[in-house]
């Protein structure tokens, strides 16, 4: 790494001023689990330093015994800003990458809000020969991550591990695990990718058995739940206003699903990748006439690997059948709110049938009325002067008469605007061919 991109990656990078980590040495008789502060931990990467450092003519000394496991575990993370930062300060992290305990890279891995698996191989400049290898490993479970930072001796498989974790309990829990299992790390340290892997694929599984439960609370919702539970259609969503919430809820299981999914599909791909690592250092060994590895020690990790792989392959065919039941419960709301629309168009028609019922009986009303009062009008005017036992007769023909005439108008009016003009009947069909 350029080091002017070192400064600015470690300048960036959000950690606490002061560390607060805990620190394991296989080669202490019991583990210590308290938490070191600044000067003491800086203490110890001073002992780190010099346990790596390697004169000259000591390699094949070395390579005759098993060197020690040191573990050292921090919660926090860089992405997750300064509430939860990394509690190793950036002085830490620059004398551990000075003294060559970790690459310059680790610094920009920390930033990296997905997943990252790599491994460089350091070399002794005056022999030009490999003599160690730098793994990187970090993996998501939605917004929680774990980050694993290993030196391994290829020699005596001197190893040196930070591990870091946002979340306390899971870095707890990998710690123990490492220091109760640090006799099968000393003779295999690659065992700790397998921790990580595992602890990642139960995380994973208590992800995908929340939100079965909570897809199966949904199939009740939505009216999709089998028969055979007994309890068909008692939680169903009977009210339109519930619909709304009811698709937020999916779609808020549907996103988490296919993020999850997603991290399941990389994380499977991990596996591959530690198989390809495991194969490079046993050719480096190989190279370097180091060659009595013991082949037990490697079938017992590739087993494990793949019982793990197996597990993440069964997990991921679950979160997809997860995906396609919340699809279908997606689907079926939106009839279900289709449905419901349509019965309501329903019952506005018959309202609206109704309203222009009432209508057409105040229109007759209104014709059968009009013209008698109209003409009532114009007698009470004096226009028309008639013989006293002649006025009522003709008020009342003319009266009849003109009220036979507005209904005729009315009728021929309405058959006049519901019938087709000729020819309209005609034309429709050949358009449409000419449409064709």
């Amino acid at each position: 790494m350029d080091p002017q991109e070192y400064d600015y990656v470690l300048d960036r990078l959000r950690c606490v001023k002061e560390s607060n980590a805990q620190y394991f040495d296989s080669r202490d008789e019991e583990p210590d689990n308290n938490r070191l502060d600044e000067a003491e931990l800086l203490s110890k990467v001073q002992k780190i330093k010099e346990l790596i450092a390697r004169p000259p003519g000591t390699k094949s000394a070395k390579a005759n015994q098993n060197g020690p496991l040191i573990l050292i575990t921090a919660d926090g993370d860089h992405v997750y800003g300064d509430s939860k930062a990394l509690r190793i300060s950036k002085r830490v992290l620059g004398e551990c990458v000075a003294a060559g305990i970790f690459p310059p890279q680790m610094l920009a891995v920390y930033q990296l809000k997905g997943s990252h698996f790599s491994h460089h191989v350091l070399f002794d400049e005056s022999a030009d020969a490999p003599i160690a290898i730098y793994i990187m490993l970090r993996v998501p479970r939605l917004n929680r991550l774990i980050t694993l930072m290993m030196r391994i001796d290829l020699f005596n498989y001197t190893t040196i591990a930070l591990l870091t974790s946002v979340v306390p309990t899971t870095a707890t829990s990998l710690r123990t695990r490492c220091i109760r299992q640090s006799a099968l790390l000393a003779h295999h340290p690659f065992h700790i990718l397998t921790f990580v892997f595992e602890q990642r694929m139960r995380e994973f599984e208590e992800d995908i058995e929340r939100l079965w439960h909570k897809i199966e609370t949904l199939d009740l919702k939505t009216g999709i739940e089998p028969q055979w539970r007994g309890y068909h259609g008692r939680h169903k969503v009977k009210h339109e206003e519930d619909f709304t919430n009811l698709l937020r809820e999916l779609h808020e299981v549907g996103t988490e699903l296919r993020l999850i999914h997603s991290v399941t599909k990389t994380v499977k791909d991990l596996g591959n990748g530690f198989r390809k690592l495991m194969d490079r250092i046993e050719n480096i060994r190989d190279q370097l006439s180091e060659s009595t590895r013991r082949k037990a020690v490697r079938v017992e990790w590739e087993d494990q690997l793949a019982f793990a792989e197996d597990r993440v392959a069964m997990t991921a065919q679950k979160f997809e059948a997860s995906k396609e039941r919340v699809q279908a419960q997606i689907n079926v709301t939106y009839s279900l709110i289709a449905q419901s629309d349509s019965k309501q168009n329903i019952r506005i028609a018959r309202l609206t049938a109704k309203d222009s019922q009432t209508m057409k009986t105040i229109t007759v009303l209104t014709l059968t009325f009009l013209p008698a009062t109209m003409l009532s009008s114009l007698w009470d005017a004096g226009i028309f002067k008639l013989p006293e036992d002649q006025n009522w007769r003709v008020y009342v023909g003319t009266t009849c008469a003109l009220t036979i005439v507005v209904f005729a108008l009315w009728f021929l009016y309405s058959w006049i605007a519901t019938t087709e003009e000729p020819g309209q009947a005609v034309e429709a069909p050949t358009q449409e061919k000419e449409g064709v």
